[in-house]
């Protein structure tokens, strides 16, 4: 893998402060287009496969089948690492996209780690917890890269996060699917009628 700086340089010219703040918005700009269509493809995979492994619980405990919840969690957990290693190609990377592969690494160890760390402090239920933190993940990633969009699908996370004490714990997983469908799936959707895509 090879990180890169995308800078031009120029000899002997000096630049001035206006100058220099145009090239970093202009990277800025290029690192968070790239972002957005380099990292589309993760976005939606994953939104849609833990929305549907979220429905997929919800209806396996209604028809009183709960034994077969971690098996759908993990056949969802390996289609989703199955595809993104098979998608992932060798692409030049620049800082910007190294940062924030890693931001999105500790979001999922976080998600692989909470539901533990919940059980064994007799938390009954992980997923205010994991809501809030994809909340702040998606906030970060927003407003790093100028997303409006996922900035609020972070902005609405949290809230549903905050608003699950009065939320029956039965229906707590479909207020997990709607947080993701908001970060992941929502603001990736719109990116890609609003490029045609």
């Amino acid at each position: 893998m090879q990180y890169c700086l995308n800078i031009n340089v120029m000899e002997n010219k000096n630049l001035s402060t206006k100058e220099s703040l145009e090239i970093i918005q202009s990277m800025i700009e290029k690192s968070s287009e790239r972002y957005n269509s380099n990292y589309r493809f993760y976005f939606l995979l994953w939104g849609f496969l833990l929305i549907s492994a979220s429905v997929g619980h919800f209806l396996l405990l209604k028809i009183e089948k709960s034994e077969w919840i971690t098996y759908l969690w993990l056949g969802i957990v390996f289609v989703g690492v199955l595809f993104s290693i098979l998608k992932k190609g060798s692409q030049t990377k620049s800082y910007l996209d190294y940062y924030l592969s890693y931001v999105w690494k500790f979001q999922m160890l976080f998600f692989v780690l909470s539901p533990v760390v919940a059980i064994q402090n007799g938390m009954q239920n992980p997923m205010p917890i994991i809501m809030l933190a994809m909340g702040v993940f998606c906030i970060m990633t927003g407003f790093f890269l100028k997303n409006q969009l996922q900035l609020l699908g972070g902005i609405g996370t949290i809230f549903i996060s905050l608003i699950t004490q009065w939320i029956s714990q039965e229906v707590l997983i479909l207020y997990f699917a709607l947080s993701v469908f908001l970060c992941y799936v929502f603001p990736f959707l719109i990116t890609n009628k609003q490029n045609g895509k």
